[in-house]
């Protein structure tokens, strides 16, 4: 609403020198725009009808090929925010898709780029015989530059038949700005269920293509988003408006010139006459018998109303000439304008599908063509549409654009464009049968569009960060981070980073891809995994193309002879100078009394220690020999005696160390691989 009454302000602006005219009353002159929706979504772009497009369709998809991405923009001096709703949350009857499934939860993926004190939302609303029976908000917060999993856990007592859905890019109920927050979304899923709602269209793979156009001078509402036909009564167009079903009621489509006010005039037409007739052709096909078209027409002098009424209109299957006689009080100085396709503001759904069409629309003071059009600011080598807004139903233009190409045209909407920054000078000139309107001339200012240069290293090793920085704008705009010349990103793939930058309303986009390459694997190998003080023992890495020790050097192999256990790092990179750092330990024993061939001054030797497994258990004389491991446990028990000439050979014990007890003696031996 705010985005109307801004628009119909700037028209009535515009038409404070005109004549007693209808604005674009033969309906030629339109703004049309075409644009990408997810099928069975609204969104906001349809209540812009184009202008802007904040719900967007991205080729970075979490699955799949498409995600959507919302975002909340600025149009003028208003917030847009951006939404998906298959159903209004905040209207219960008649809204939101068949669902007869007890879902448990809901999960989405989604990255945003959210601004302190906004959060996104999530919204879900389960109904049952056109009550609510369960509602669940999930608000979003933050940044998250990679995809990232929500959910929501739904506690439903009964089945629903219907669900309503919807998501917005900034919070509706109390966020007033800035403009900025992001909202990406894919994948989404209700849990727990046997299938998902039917045309819900969840992963955003399916898109459909928008075009909405706009009569220059009028406002249409928002759900006539096709009011342009060309079943016409002459020249190329008509008007086209119908009413639509909401729930159980249905809404006339509207078109006004106009928004009425008690306190201010906010847009209309200039009009001064008392005595006038207003002339138009329409054709008219309701569905209820009952129903009637509508036109009203207020009247206002010095800011206040002073005089208004309302006609209704037949059905006609063909063009018919409409006359509403004018004769006031007093001389006007602005008329305000409805035109509606029903008979009143508020119907049973059944006058749903009303249509009515109108064309040709003039007053009979109307003669000679008033000239006019509306230039903005061009930014240097963009396409700039010049808008023709002349009255009294012109049928032939001319143009003279010095500097631009093309620089004369006889076009309505010449489409034109400015190749150096400066001040030029249009002149447009209007005429019809009745004759030449006067020749207007206006400046155009041409600002420089800005060249966007992004620096940084576009390679990068998988989980490092990069720094991009953005120059030659002003402003900038990144799809992914802070609204900052500058950003930190660590992807984890590779990525194609997009920024916007501005300059005096001049935006140029660059993009700048940041490849992420693999970093290796690295893995280290001991040729012993537990050595004894003071011997040695090989180290090896294994995974990259070079290693760096510490302690030890660059080399794939070192050797070592620590006294203690001790911890080696290694830095390993691969072939693109990616690296990963391990830490690797070697274990050390002391081996305490393994160097003595006797104990306690017994003729007990074992030999070699240590070895590998295999040992050699010789005594002088009879002895019992018990072999445990360090956990007490007894591995064997060795008899030295004459039967085996005191000599036994000890093998296949496992990597560790072991304690050695003989009736005389004791000590510790170490097998070591």
């Amino acid at each position: 609403m705010k985005k109307i009454l801004h628009t119909i302000a700037l028209i009535a602006a515009s038409k404070l020198m005109l004549a007693q005219s209808i604005p674009n009353g033969g309906f030629e002159n339109w703004n049309v725009t075409s644009y990408n929706d997810p099928m069975y979504w609204h969104c906001s772009n349809d209540d812009n009808k184009g202008n802007p497009v904040n719900v967007t369709r991205l080729t970075d998809p979490y699955h799949g090929t498409y995600a959507v991405l919302l975002s909340t923009v600025m149009t003028g001096t208003n917030l847009n925010i951006a939404y998906i709703a298959n159903g209004d949350p905040t209207k219960i009857n008649g809204q939101g898709i068949p669902y007869n499934q007890q879902a448990t939860g809901f999960s989405f993926r989604y990255k945003c780029n959210i601004l302190t004190n906004d959060s996104a939302l999530v919204w879900v609303i389960f109904k049952k015989s056109g009550v609510k029976i369960g509602e669940y908000i999930k608000k979003i917060t933050g940044t998250q530059t990679n995809y990232t999993l929500g959910s929501m856990t739904f506690s439903l007592s009964q089945t629903p038949d219907s669900m309503i859905f919807a998501a917005a890019s900034s919070n509706p109920f109390n966020y007033t700005g800035p403009a900025g927050s992001t909202f990406q979304l894919d994948s989404m899923l209700f849990a727990g269920v046997s299938n998902q709602p039917l045309n819900f269209n969840g992963s955003f793979e399916l898109w459909q293509i928008v075009s909405s156009a706009d009569p220059l001078g009028w406002s249409v509402n928002s759900s006539n988003t096709n009011s342009q036909t060309t079943d016409k009564y002459s020249g190329n167009y008509a008007l086209r408006l119908q009413s639509i079903s909401s729930g159980t009621v249905a809404y006339p489509g509207n078109a006004t010139n106009g928004i009425p006010s008690p306190s201010t005039t906010l847009g209309g037409s200039p009009f001064s006459n008392q005595i006038d007739t207003l002339i138009f052709y329409y054709k008219y096909v309701p569905t209820n018998s009952n129903d009637s078209a509508m036109v009203s027409l207020n009247f206002k002098k010095n800011f206040t109303y002073f005089s208004a009424f309302t006609k209704l209109f037949p059905a006609t299957g063909t063009y018919t000439q409409a006359k509403m006689p004018i004769n006031l009080s007093m001389a006007p100085d602005t008329l305000i304008m409805f035109l509606n396709s029903s008979k009143s503001w508020t119907l049973p759904s059944s006058y749903a599908g009303a249509e009515f069409k109108i064309d040709n629309m003039y007053m009979t003071s109307q003669v000679v063509p008033v000239t006019d059009f509306s230039v903005t600011t061009a930014c240097a080598g963009q396409n700039l549409l010049v808008l023709d807004n002349s009255s009294n139903l012109p049928t032939a233009y001319s143009w003279t654009l010095a500097g631009a190409t093309p620089s004369v045209s006889t076009a309505q909407n010449p489409l034109v464009m400015y190749n150096t920054p400066g001040t030029y000078t249009i002149m447009h000139l209007v005429s019809n049968s009745f004759g030449n309107g006067s020749v207007v001339t206006k400046t155009i200012t041409v600002n420089l569009t800005p060249t966007l240069s992004v620096t940084g290293f576009n390679n990068v090793c998988s989980g490092n960060t990069v720094i991009l920085s953005v120059t030659g704008a002003s402003t900038y705009t990144w799809m992914a981070g802070p609204n900052t010349s500058t950003i930190a990103v660590s992807p984890t793939i590779t990525t194609s980073f997009s920024v916007m930058g501005t300059t005096t309303g001049c935006m140029n986009t660059a993009y700048m891809t940041v490849t992420v390459n693999p970093s290796p694997t690295i893995t280290a190998t001991s040729s012993s995994s537990m050595i004894c003080a003071g011997n040695s023992a090989t180290l090896t890495a294994n995974g990259g193309t070079s290693y760096t020790w510490t302690p030890g050097g660059v080399a794939t192999t070192i050797v070592v002879s620590p006294t203690v256990t001790s911890t080696y790092t290694i830095v390993g990179k691969n072939s693109i100078g990616c690296n990963t750092t391990i830490l690797f330990t070697q274990s050390v024993s002391p081996c305490t009394g393994i160097n003595e061939a006797q104990a306690n001054g017994a003729a007990l030797m074992i030999y070699p220690n240590p070895n590998n497994g295999s040992f050699t258990l010789r005594s002088e004389g009879d002895d019992r020999i018990v072999i445990t491991n360090d956990l007490g446990q007894i591995i064997k028990v060795i008899e030295l005696n004459n039967d085996n000439n005191h000599r036994f050979l000890l093998e296949g014990l496992a990597e560790g160390g072991y304690l050695a007890s003989g009736m005389h003696s004791r000590f510790k031996i170490m097998v070591i691989n």
